[in-house]
Order: C-alpha cells, then structure tokens, then sequence
C-alpha cells in the first residue's frame, strides 16, 4: 500500500460547547488514510473532551467540510457509532447515527441521537480525556490531484448542522462553537482551500479570489482555464502568484484574467507550486466554472493590462447599446498614432491588441500614450506606458 498525501486538519478549527461554566471541545482524527489500489480509504475519528469534568450526551450534530480536490472524487461517505459498533444488530440500540452527505457543498452533516428513553447510565459520558464519538469513512474512487484536508466547517456556511450537544441534567443546554484555541491548531499543514469563487464585470474580466486556511512549503499558484470542465486547461497567469510558504493563519488572494472574452464560459483551476516539486507538483483546486455573457449596463473604458507594457497591451471597452465607435491612440503632442476601432457595433464588450506600432507598422518609441474611447455621446480618454 501507498500513502496518499492528504493532510488532515487534525485539530484545526477545533469545536467548543459553553455549558455555564463548562466547555467542551471536538477534534478530528486521523485514524487511516491509504490507497490500496482496489479501495482508497480516509478513516476519521471525531473526538470530545470535557476539561472541567463530566458532560452527559443526549444529541450531538456537526458538519465535517472536504477540500475541494478530495470531493470532486468521493464515491461514498459511510458513519459509524465507535461507542457502540454493532448497534445496528440490536433491537433497542443507544444511539442511532444520521449521515447526509452534501457534495454540492463539499461537507458531511451527521447527528448522532439517543433516541430512546434509556437509563441515564447507560448514556456516553465525556470526560476530561479524549473520548471517541463517532467515526466517519471516506471512499474515493481515484488519488486526489492535490494535498487536501478534512476540517471542521463553520456554522455560519449556509446549510451545514450548527454544532450542538444537548446533555442529560434538570435543564437541557446547548452549546456552540467556541474560538479556537491556540494550542488545538495544527502547524504543518499542507495548503487547505477555504474558499474559490469566479465572477465576471464587463469592465475588467473574470475575478479569482480564493483564502487559504494554512499553507506548508506553498512557494506560490498558477491559474489554468478551459472552455470545459473536463478539457484541456492552460496557464494564463504570466508570473507565479507567491504564497506565504508556511502559514498556519488565513490568506486571501486574487487574479483578474483580463483576456476573458465577452459571452463565453470557462472553467479555472488553481495549480499550487510547492517548494519540493515546483511546476511539477500534483496539487490542483478546482474547477469552478464562470459565464461571461452578463450586459454591460453602462458604457466604458478600462486600463489597459498590461501597463506598463512591451512589446503589447490590450484594451478592453463595453458598450450598453449598439453606437458609433471610435477607439484611437495618440502620442503626447495630441497627434493621432493609431486606430483600434472605427465603426458601428452592438452592445457588448470588446478586447482590441495594440502592438506599439503606428499605423505604417513603425515602432513607436518608448513614453506616454492616451487612448479615446468616443462611443455615442459617451468620451472617454486614459493614459498608458510603453517601455523598452
């Protein structure tokens, strides 16, 4: 058998309950993680401890996120009572295990209730040691094509359980996530995906943001794009975006493509650069995907990207209705150096290339330029560089 790298957020967001003066905390464990060939497996352990003494369960719920690139290959999520393993055979079992999971959102809901009216003896107990709670099996069809994580995911995402235990006492109490403490936090963590979102503004081109959870020897990230989910996607950043390399905090980040064109979808992916494989690591977020084809409301011009530039630039300008248009280039005396655009055209949004050169095919020298947008009644002018 062969270790699959997946990292597990072994204590990271650790989960706490407020019960008066008594807290109580939940960690994932890491109890196997192989692939085998035949069945790739990552076995988790959820744990509970009481540091001020004894807590009584009557329900328990949380919500388990994946990372991305473990998600898009999970063939089945299976729940397992650990305190009382073959309760299933039993006629009048303690507790009775409820698994959903949701693969749209990447997270695994459970609950885990005593259901019948059982002696208070007989109920789990948690205590000032680490006491199993419930075990959570991972079935993957293939090896994940990033380091990965299981994690604790907040309450405030949008459908998940929020995290709960009722005790047994003369009042019910419910706790909810505490803070995280400082020393339940994993350092050596390889990159964990918080988040990954793509929109699209007429005005710029598709904006990537993404957050990082914690980073271990993360030298930095490409962006790929395909027209398809399953196509062939290829880098469009032009430099490395550098990561933090070894982070156990929070990190957002952000790409604009300006060469996305106007109606179209695509599809990104982020490829992680590690400080061991560089461009040959294996680690991949994604894809998520993004339509272009939203109407620009207003007319406009945007910088041009990039800038400053050599031997090319680009220019992009949108256009709410069909109008004139007039798109030219001038140097520093006013005089007019080139024309980009010149005619009648609908409403959208357009990319034109200038090159540095005038309208003969001479390059121009280094210094100053403005381009004039005039579309209808609408002008408008911006200044770019050209270097040598």
């Amino acid at each position: 058998m062969k270790r699959l790298l997946l990292g597990l957020m072994i204590s990271m967001m650790a989960a706490g309950f407020v019960f008066g003066q008594t807290q109580v905390h939940s960690q994932l464990t890491l109890v196997e993680n192989i692939q085998t060939g035949t069945t790739d497996t990552v076995i988790v352990d959820v744990e509970a401890i009481c540091f001020t003494g004894n807590v009584t369960i009557q329900e328990y719920h949380n919500t388990i996120g994946l990372g991305l690139a473990l998600n898009a290959i999970v063939d089945t999520v299976l729940f397992t009572d650990v305190l009382f393993p073959n309760s299933e055979t039993y006629a009048h079992h303690l507790y009775y295990p409820i698994e959903i999971y949701d693969s749209a959102n990447a997270m695994i809901k459970f609950k885990y209730m005593d259901i019948f009216d059982v002696p208070p003896g007989s109920r789990v107990s948690v205590g000032t040691s680490w006491k199993k709670i419930a075990r959570v099996k991972i079935l993957y069809n293939s090896a994940p094509a990033a380091n990965d994580s299981v994690f604790w995911m907040p309450d405030t995402i949008p459908g998940a359980f929020p995290y709960k235990v009722v005790q047994y006492d003369d009042a019910d109490v419910t706790g909810f996530r505490a803070e995280t403490r400082d020393d339940m936090k994993d350092l050596s963590l390889p990159v964990q995906m918080s988040a990954f979102t793509a929109a699209y503004a007429p005005e710029m081109g598709v904006e990537l943001n993404w957050t990082t959870a914690s980073e271990t020897n993360c030298l930095g990230f490409n962006i790929l794009r395909a027209d398809r989910a399953n196509g062939e996607f290829s880098k469009v950043t032009t430099a490395m975006i550098p990561g933090q390399g070894n982070s156990s905090d929070y990190q957002d980040y952000k790409f604009v493509d300006h060469s996305a064109e106007w109606g179209k979808s695509y599809f990104y992916m982020i490829h992680e650069l590690t400080l061991e494989a560089g461009e040959d690591s294996k680690a991949y977020f994604g894809p998520i995907g993004v339509s272009t084809d939203k109407t620009p409301s207003t007319f406009g011009l945007s910088q041009n990207y990039p800038n400053p530039f050599n031997p090319e630039t680009q220019i992009r300008y949108y256009l709410s209705e069909q109008t004139a248009v007039s798109l030219k280039i001038y140097n520093l005396l006013g005089e007019e150096v080139y024309t980009l655009s010149d005619g009648i055209q609908p409403e959208g949004v357009y990319t034109v290339q200038w090159n540095g050169q005038d309208a003969t095919g001479r390059n121009l020298a280094s210094g100053i330029y403005f381009y004039k947008l005039i579309a209808g009644d609408h002008v408008q002018i911006k200044k770019m560089t050209k270097m040598q």
